[in-house]
């Protein structure tokens, strides 16, 4: 071990093969506008694209249901980089505003979509199930050993038949993104020095 090589190594989980890779965009625009002295709005558009995350190492397979018994795909016919289809409807609208009933009472109230791409859990995930879910020990050869504290975890020493990753997919390629809405109303009434607010706050996912 003070030489730099471990006798064994574990892995905390499942086999670490899968790479996972994506590119996200998002655009946005707001601006506040004061519509009267008392009435303020605030608007925004969002727009999000999450591209379809690829796996560098591929070693990512899906499941053709169309056959009985189901046909693993080949990775040579398999496009990794297009699992499913890219959703573009992605457009998050929000909207404010801050009315002044009289000089100490104020409405506020708002609403807002976001979207969240979170699609790694399809091809990372489940590499980690049983029963390839357990711990990976590597035992290093004593003479001319091959794991180092740089790279405990090297690809000689992986076992003859690695677990590959499997990856769930609806047949029509459809795959919505997630998203939350997200709405609240308030009514602010001074008192003196003090402000009392009473509010309503919802969201729906």
């Amino acid at each position: 071990f003070m030489l730099g090589y471990p006798p064994t190594t574990l892995t905390p989980e499942g086999v670490p093969i899968t790479k996972s890779r994506q590119w996200r965009y998002g655009f946005y625009g707001q601006d506040d506008w004061k519509v009267t002295p008392a009435l303020t709005l605030n608007l925004g558009l969002r727009y999000d694209l999450f591209n379809v995350p690829l796996d560098v190492n591929n070693v990512t397979r899906t499941m053709d249901f169309s056959n009985n018994p189901p046909q693993l795909i080949p990775p040579a016919v398999q496009r990794l980089d297009n699992l499913w289809n890219i959703s573009h409807r992605d457009l998050s609208p929000r909207v404010g505003f801050a009315y002044s009933l009289t000089s100490n009472w104020v409405l506020r109230g708002a609403y807002g979509i976001f979207y969240y791409g979170g699609q790694f859990d399809h091809i990372n995930i489940l590499q980690l199930n049983p029963p390839n879910g357990g711990s990976l020990t590597i035992s290093n050869p004593s003479i001319q050993p091959l794991a180092t504290i740089q790279n405990p975890i090297p690809t000689a020493l992986y076992p003859a038949n690695p677990f590959f990753n499997a990856v769930t997919l609806p047949a029509d390629r459809n795959h919505p993104d997630t998203y939350v809405q997200n709405w609240n109303v308030t009514v602010s009434k001074q008192f003196g020095s003090n402000v009392l607010d009473v509010g309503y706050v919802a969201t729906k996912g």
